[in-house]
């Protein structure tokens, strides 16, 4: 097993392309297109906004200037807005591209009549915003030809992108090589600085074994170059000599140079990320990985770097790996990910803090093996201490018959009852994310409603003031209505973080109005600050793809951070709640509060809430 060394310099590269290929924030506030009405001066805005290299600017004066055009001249208008935006250097600004390729005054079929192969470049690129790599380099490999310039340009990009979405580093420097001939020269240096972040992703025997099979001297070069950057000046030095005809920029040949003298040695301290590299952890690996870069640059370059020390699952290798960060001179590490590998070091006594990404159902762990992760059963236990403390102790449940249900269905008794309250009943359905179900029996079932002489409407039972649902969004919609409608409209309703979906979705959610709902600080703080530009934390977890474990990575390297230090207690005030370390070795975490108003997850304004994005 290879140990991937992650420098500062490099974290922030991976981290510009997880932050880049990932942007998903179309329903966000500040991210919308700008409504225009017909503007005499869009011509000078157009001008002034391109002279400024301001991107967003010329987008959406592209984009009101396009509305007021018909025909061809409103497509090119259109295209040229978006293109405009996928060629930024600026990550946010893919956001703003795929607003409006979502907006509901764009005209795709006019973009394919007049424009199909610009069309083409702009279904791939949403392909991959949605993690469909191998779906849109089959649509780029099919592009008619003749291309423009631009369009070669950008289906090279776009090619790049994918196959290092796809995992194909060699693949994507190549792309990228071909790529840079067709650049102007401040575009050709964020497109070295991806090649080389590309190469630098695979570990030296993988890069020494590529060297000696490829035939493609331009690649031969780079593959050069990465391994030179890895030594020393000397190296970079000799190779510059020697690759004369590789057209490195001098500013980046400058910029390596000065990251290799700053470089920390192989035994510097360190935070050691031990995450699986299993196919099926992927996805949670992905948005674990970007919490914790985002954690890491927000430290500042004074942090301990992070490195990478991946295991598999499947070959047990964890614990070889945490010795060999032990080793190279870790201070804290970050892993297990999974439960059975956890376990298997349950009683090991690590020389360093080790914050786990997971918990055991029982048993204490060394002082030093820190468990933390998000157990339903937690998350159910404090929504049945906040309803006891709101006077709430006569509670309904209504929860999905499987194995989630049952486990926050006990969690939720046992706190409640331990509070003075109890379950009055319990009704179980199965989930349908949303399909037909019958909500009606199930309902009544729970109410056990009867007519009302005087209002001549169901009124519910009268042993129960609050109902707990445990209920994912589409299930909650289609509940709720049969709640009012049974005569449980004054039913103080909580709900677990399963109802929330993470992004603002008020006309769907208007259903949920009145629910009260536990989450964390980063999922509530959604909305951008005045003036604010870049993208917020809850916008970069959403583009993670599971902003929850985003928030869980996040606080992670927090924690090792503080243990890294040599503080025995922990008190984080951080993204998943507020944190403290319990005397069995389990964070303990303190969620955050939302009610829905208007359809719009709300914070309640708790201490947790306050959590700046």
């Amino acid at each position: 097993m290879q140990t991937t060394f992650l420098t500062f310099s490099s974290a922030r590269l991976i981290s510009f392309w997880l932050t880049g290929l990932l942007i998903l924030s179309i329903a966000l506030s500040g991210c919308a297109p700008t409504a225009s009405r017909p503007d005499p001066q869009l011509d000078l805005a157009i001008a002034q906004a391109e002279k400024a290299n301001d991107a967003p600017r010329l987008a959406n004066a592209l984009w009101a200037k396009s509305l007021e055009q018909e025909g061809k001249e409103g497509a090119n208008l259109q295209l040229r807005a978006i293109e405009t935006l996928i060629d930024s250097p600026k990550p946010g600004d893919v956001a703003v591209a795929m607003s409006f390729i979502k907006d509901p005054r764009a005209r795709p079929v006019k973009w394919r009549q007049f424009f199909p192969r610009r069309a083409m470049l702009l279904q791939a690129f949403e392909l991959l915003q949605h993690h469909q790599a191998a779906e849109a380099t089959r649509l780029l490999n099919n592009l008619p030809a003749p291309l423009e310039p631009a369009e070669a340009a950008r289906r090279l990009e776009l090619l790049a992108q994918a196959s290092a979405m796809d995992k194909q580093p060699l693949q994507a420097a190549q792309q990228r090589i071909a790529l840079d001939a067709l650049l102007s020269e401040p575009q050709r240096m964020g497109n070295q600085e991806a090649l080389l972040a590309q190469l630098g992703t695979m570990d030296k025997a993988s890069l020494e074994k590529a060297r000696k099979e490829s035939q493609d001297m331009a690649l031969n070069g780079w593959i050069d170059l990465s391994l030179a950057e890895r030594k020393d000046l000397k190296a970079l030095d000799q190779w510059r000599l020697s690759h004369a005809s590789i057209p490195l920029l001098p500013a980046l040949f400058e910029q390596l140079k000065r990251d290799v003298a700053s470089r920390k040695p192989a035994n510097a301290a360190h935070i050691a990320l031990l995450l699986p590299n299993d196919a099926s952890f992927e996805a949670a690996t992905r948005a674990l990985l970007a919490g914790i870069t985002r954690a890491h640059e927000e430290a500042g370059e004074a942090s301990p770097e992070i490195r990478d020390y991946p295991y598999n699952s499947q070959s047990k290798d964890f614990r070889s790996q945490l010795d060999a960060a032990v080793q190279a001179g870790a201070v804290a590490a970050i892993g297990p990910l999974d439960r059975p590998s956890l376990q298997a070091i349950a009683s090991l006594n690590p020389p360093i803090p080790v914050v786990a990404l997971n918990t055991l159902e029982s048993g204490n762990t060394s002082a030093k093996l820190i468990q933390f992760g998000l157990p339903p059963e937690d998350e159910a236990s404090a929504i049945a201490a906040r309803m006891a403390a709101q006077g709430h102790k006569r509670v309904l449940v209504l929860a999905p018959a499987d194995t989630l249900g049952e486990r926050m269905t006990q969690a939720f008794s046992q706190r409640l009852s331990a509070e003075g309250g109890s379950v009055v009943a319990v009704e179980k359905y199965t989930p349908s994310s949303g399909r037909a179900n019958d909500w009606n029996i199930r309902v009544q079932q729970l109410l056990q409603p009867h007519p009302n002489p005087i209002t001549a409407k169901p009124s519910m039972r009268e042993d129960a003031d609050a109902l707990f649902l445990i209920a994912r969004a589409p299930d909650a919609r289609q509940a709720l209505p049969y709640v009012r409608a049974q005569g449980g409209g004054d039913l103080a309703v909580y709900a677990s973080s399963h109802v929330y979906e993470g992004v603002p979705k008020p006309d769907a959610d208007r259903t949920l109005d009145g629910v009260v709902f536990s989450d964390m600080p980063l999922m509530l703080a959604y909305v951008r600050r005045p003036g604010q530009s870049e993208a917020n934390r809850f916008e970069t977890a959403v583009h993670s793809g599971q902003p929850r474990l985003y928030a869980l990575g996040f606080d992670a390297y927090k924690l090792a951070q503080q243990l890294a230090a040599a503080k025995g207690s922990v008190d984080l005030r951080g993204q998943t709640g507020e944190l403290k370390l319990g005397a069995d070795g389990r964070i303990q975490r303190a969620p955050s509060w939302g009610v829905f108003r208007g359809g719009l997850a709300n914070p309640m304004g708790t201490p947790a809430d306050s959590t700046p994005p």
